[in-house]
């Protein structure tokens, strides 16, 4: 059984337990000052919930609607036509019972969709053959859950102020996502004051905290609050010198690269030299001896150019080719016009400028816990 689907499992599983724990008492952080940020933008959404129902996807399996589906846009800024795509489904049992999750996939610059939903923790994947096949175990059989790609420009998310585009980075991502929980609450009411979870993996080390401290401070301005009540991120990117030293420190442990260039690594590429020009050259050196191979998954087969590995995969084992499938499928112009997203050249991930990154999240997630939020941070294999 691959790694991706024993965390799957360990994941709806203990994310669960999460849901089960959580401290009743609503968080608060912050306060506000003169460097809080403007309200947020909220147009009206009268209609547009049934225009995003989805009735089924393209080559759905049969018999397989026993819940809803929905997909479509949120503006997030009028002014330069920003707007972001979102899936979102309910559970098949009980939803109006369920908690919502907004799940955020890392990158930066990486799709929700095409990762969290159909290659992770959503209710279907994408087989060998172009069509879909069930998850056993989604998320949304214990939760609804949006998926939602962030920033513009991330798979169907776009806007039409192309500049938009090389002046993304962590604080207007969190600004637009909290403008688009916003919105998307009003669009659908009746989870307005459900209990809200957000989860993710990788960059959202970075997504999750900061969105999670912008909600906290803007509950502050309002009477009536996001329900946030707890994170969940697995693979966290906290800090960038720890995770940079960490994934080096692992991959030669595994003998990955060379002795003699990890010990360059260690002398040239420490706390206050991590982006220095020594630093960088030793980590390209680095990266030419590992190669091409999946970072997630070292050891995992080879995924050929025709979309075949050298072994035999079972259809929920760990498969090197799927985001090939998954490319292929939302590319699909009818699979894009069932999804109601705009037709354009899907990508996983989008390679565009990021402005800002915060160094470290640490003092941020300690911020979120001493507010009473309940954190759960995982390594999925």
């Amino acid at each position: 059984m691959g790694a991706p689907l024993l965390s799957c499992i360990f994941f709806a599983c203990s994310f669960l337990a999460l849901l089960r724990s959580y401290d009743a008492t609503p968080p608060s952080a912050g306060a506000t000052g003169p460097d809080a940020e403007p309200p947020a933008y909220v147009a009206p959404q009268v209609g547009l919930k049934e225009a995003d129902r989805i009735l089924a996807l393209v080559d759905q399996p049969k018999g397989n609607s026993s819940f809803s589906q929905y997909a479509g846009y949120v503006t997030v800024d009028p002014k330069h036509g920003r707007t972001l795509f979102y899936y979102f489904v309910e559970s098949p049992t009980e939803p109006t019972k369920k908690p919502l999750v907004l799940w955020l996939t890392g990158g930066p610059g990486c799709s929700s969709l095409g990762f969290g939903a159909m290659s992770q923790v959503g209710p279907f994947r994408v087989n060998s053959h172009r069509k879909l096949y069930e998850n056993p175990y989604a998320l949304n059989k214990v939760a609804n859950v949006i998926f939602l790609e962030s920033p513009a420009g991330v798979g169907f998310s776009y806007s039409n102020t192309t500049s938009d585009y090389e002046l993304s980075g962590d604080k207007r991502t969190a600004q637009d996502s909290h403008t688009f929980l916003v919105n998307w609450l009003e669009r659908y009411p009746e989870y307005k004051n459900r209990d809200f979870y957000m989860a993710g993996s990788s960059y959202s080390g970075h997504y999750i905290p900061q969105l999670a401290k912008l909600i906290l401070l803007e509950n502050n301005k309002t009477d009536k609050p996001i329900n946030l009540k707890g994170i969940a991120i697995g693979n966290p990117y906290l800090d960038t010198y720890l995770n940079i030293k960490d994934r080096y420190e692992f991959l030669w442990s595994h003998a990955m690269y060379s002795d003699e260039t990890h010990a360059m690594f260690l002398k040239t590429c420490n706390m206050t030299s991590i982006d220095s020009t020594e630093c960088l050259s030793v980590m390209s050196q680095a990266d030419r001896e590992i190669g091409n191979i999946d970072l997630l998954n070292i050891y995992a087969p080879f995924c050929h150019s025709n979309g075949s590995t050298n072994s035999n995969v079972k259809p929920l084992e760990y498969n090197p080719c799927s985001d090939y499938y998954v490319l292929d499928y939302l590319n699909n112009p009818s699979v894009q016009k069932t999804l109601h997203a705009v037709p354009r050249n899907w990508t996983s991930c989008n390679d565009g400028n990021w402005t800002d990154i915060e160094p470290s999240m640490l003092h941020t997630m300690e911020q979120l816990i001493a507010s009473g939020l309940r954190v759960w941070l995982y390594r999925q294999w």
